[in-house]
């Protein structure tokens, strides 16, 4: 079916159903604009600050995630991840110094002090957890197709793979999950010491970067 839909399309050039997706994408990220993480190296996750609404969680670490609680909505930024690969650079490596930068910067900014955790929504749930995030089941309902056939059709048009996609792994049949990355776990895996001279040492072995300017 995806063949058909998309016919024609290949990495970053979307045809069909999937320049559909594409303007769609382009459009919401304009009526419902996202922000950059300041001084990430990379700027591969953009965020928003929402007031949560669903259901009471209890995350592993503890943390409880209540009805209005403030929480960052985590967003991919599709096009960084996707010029990030092609220049055969490690994704994983990226990610990590992009949070690390993110948590310095929640312990220093206002309002997003306030935030309790981080959330998102993805396909890519087992990478979510590689860079710490609890991951949480959704239920297989209406809504769960609906994100699955457009996060499959960005997945299409992001990969370096492009259609070929279709045919690796099982990432396209997978159904998204719900990500968490808490303030304590941020703490526990990314925070830094830093010194002196300016440096951030990162916790678990983790390799010596930069500190970034403060805010």
């Amino acid at each position: 079916m995806w063949r058909i839909a998309a016919h024609g399309s290949h990495t970053g050039d979307p045809h069909g159903v999937l320049a559909i997706m594409w303007r769609w994408e382009h459009f919401a990220h304009r009526h419902w604009p996202l922000r950059a993480i300041p001084g990430c190296p990379f700027g591969l996750l953009k965020f928003r600050l929402e007031i949560y609404h669903g259901e009471r969680v209890t995350l592993p670490d503890g943390t409880e995630i209540r009805p209005d609680t403030l929480i960052g909505e985590l967003h991919c930024n599709n096009l960084a991840i996707l010029g990030l690969v092609q220049h055969h650079q490690n994704p994983y490596a990226a990610a990590r110094k992009d949070i690390d930068r993110l948590e310095a910067w929640l312990e220093q900014a206002d309002p997003a002090a306030e935030i309790q955790a981080l959330h998102g929504v993805t396909m890519l749930a087992p990478a979510a957890q590689r860079l710490g995030f609890f991951v949480r089941e959704l239920p297989h309902g209406v809504r769960a197709r609906l994100e699955r056939f457009f996060m499959t059709g960005l997945l299409l048009i992001y990969t370096t793979d492009g259609m070929t996609r279709l045919g690796k792994g099982r990432t396209v049949r997978m159904y998204p999950r719900e990500v968490w990355l808490t303030r304590r776990q941020m703490e526990s895996r990314y925070r830094g010491i830093r010194g002196r001279n300016g440096q951030a040492v990162r916790t678990g072995g983790a390799q010596t970067i930069a500190a970034l300017p403060k805010l």
